[in-house]
């Protein structure tokens, strides 16, 4: 494949696609305790995050220019790869679905709440439709381009809120249980989890370095500017308007930054929050539908999906209203569902595929060995 996207847009793309789940899903999720439970739930999924790291790193350096189905089928052959990207095909079909409910709630429950939900789906599949037409190297450009000014742009408002968080609010003692705390660290690393969808792009990638000093500081930035961030955006909001009014809230960093003055310069400028949210959402679909049409090209072994966009775009919509009716069948979906499958397609199966990796390089190593013992004693 043609070589179009650069080992850093892939980092840039991961830390755009979680702006929006650090600033709406996840600080909701992590109300159910405070700011300290909070703090260490993110650092109990470092456990989880860090090895996955690990392990993509692993593969990177064993499979240079491989995607994902090609590491499956060195692994275990062609039909076994093919029923396992039918899974993630699968997979990607329905989270793709749910991104496109959740970028709908998140506009309705901000500043278009009047507006109706076929009007938001129409609108993002024509700006998705756009954005394939030019191509994937386009998205993962449009991702570099944004995501700093994005970052900038949070922190900004993390520092303008600082005079006016409550103590109060934030110095509070844990109180949940370990059960409880990992429970939401596994909403933490189904959202984190998304580090793991850069093999799928291993062949594209056109400066694939074997440096492993190179992929440990990607890893290391992309992980560490991710924890930080959302320990600070969490934190911030629960400071604003309370644990127990964040949970409650489909957009509470937003809420909560409403009346904040920018540099005691700029008021009632949280709107700007809602572009940055709606980027976010529209690389996370462009991502997806990416991976759902990826998924369907290696089962199907085609080459050109060109002229299946339309029908796929048709699919998906009436998919998203069939999945989802309301905001109570959005948030049982991902909050089940999603999650535990996320967990499954993003950790359990690669760490399975590990074990398969090493299983089998360590006979063919010790066979190895064993010739060149041979071939020293003759």
């Amino acid at each position: 494949m043609k070589k179009v996207i650069t080992f850093r847009q892939l980092f840039y793309m991961f830390l755009a696609i979680s702006i929006t789940p650090i600033l709406t899903i996840l600080p909701a999720e992590l109300a159910i305790g405070n700011s300290s439970s909070a703090c260490i739930s993110v650092l109990f999924s470092l456990v989880a995050l860090i090895p996955l790291a690990v392990l993509i790193a692993i593969f990177m350096q064993a499979y240079p220019h491989h995607n994902f189905y090609e590491i499956l089928i060195e692994l275990f052959g062609c039909v076994i790869a093919k029923v396992i990207i039918a899974f993630y095909g699968i997979w990607a079909f329905v989270v793709l679905t749910t991104k496109v409910w959740q970028y709908t709630l998140n506009l309705q429950s901000s500043i278009l709440s009047n507006t109706r939900e076929q009007v938001f789906f129409i609108t993002m599949i024509i700006l998705v439709f756009y954005a394939f037409m030019r191509g994937i190297k386009t998205i993962f450009r449009f991702a570099e381009f944004v995501v700093v000014p994005m970052l900038v742009i949070v922190v900004i408002y993390v520092l303008s809120a600082m005079p006016s968080i409550r103590l109060d609010f934030i110095k509070e003692a844990n109180q949940l249980s370990f059960s409880e705390l990992c429970e939401q660290a596994g909403f933490i690393i189904a959202a984190a989890g998304n580090l793991f969808l850069l093999l799928i792009y291993g062949d594209s990638v056109k400066d694939y370095s074997k440096s492993c000093k190179l992929i440990t500081r990607f890893f290391t930035a992309a992980i560490s500017l991710f924890a930080l961030l959302l320990i600070v955006v969490t934190v911030v909001t629960f400071g604003l308007v309370g644990n127990n009014a964040s949970m409650s809230m489909a957009t509470p960093f937003y809420v909560a930054m409403k009346g904040i003055s920018v540099m005691n310069v700029l008021e009632h400028f949280e709107a700007i929050l809602i572009i940055i949210m709606f980027f976010s959402d529209f690389l996370g679909i462009c991502l997806y539908a990416s991976i759902s049409i990826r998924c369907i090209k290696w089962v199907c072994s085609v080459r050109n999906m060109k002229f299946l966009y339309i029908p796929f775009a048709i699919f998906i919509y009436y998919l998203a209203l069939v999945l989802c009716r309301t905001q109570f069948d959005v948030e049982f979906l991902y909050a089940n569902i999603i999650v535990k499958w996320n967990l499954i397609m993003q950790y359990v199966i690669p760490f399975v595929l590990i074990i398969v990796y090493y299983g089998k390089r360590l006979p063919n190593k010790a066979g190895i060995q064993r010739v060149e013992a041979g071939q020293s004693k003759e």
